[in-house]
């Protein structure tokens, strides 16, 4: 039986990649390569032919987005 920690860390994972399902190719790509890869700035920007400062940019637009669906 899973715990509640487990059941609430499950629910909020689904609830990411639904709101991030929603998103342009390109922005999904962006935020899969920073935090689903950890990679930097600099080497999200060498895998995806970037700007660092349009990863950058990228970056802070769409969480400021999700933070928006969140906290409307």
């Amino acid at each position: 039986m899973p715990n509640k920690k487990t059941s609430e860390t499950d629910g909020m994972r689904r609830r990411a990649a639904r709101m991030t399902a929603s998103l342009e190719p390109q922005d999904h790509a962006v935020l899969a390569l920073r935090f689903g890869e950890n990679l930097s700035v600099g080497e999200t920007a060498a895998v995806l032919r970037m700007n660092p400062d349009e990863v950058r940019s990228t970056v802070n637009r769409v969480v400021g987005m999700l933070h928006r669906r969140v906290d409307p």
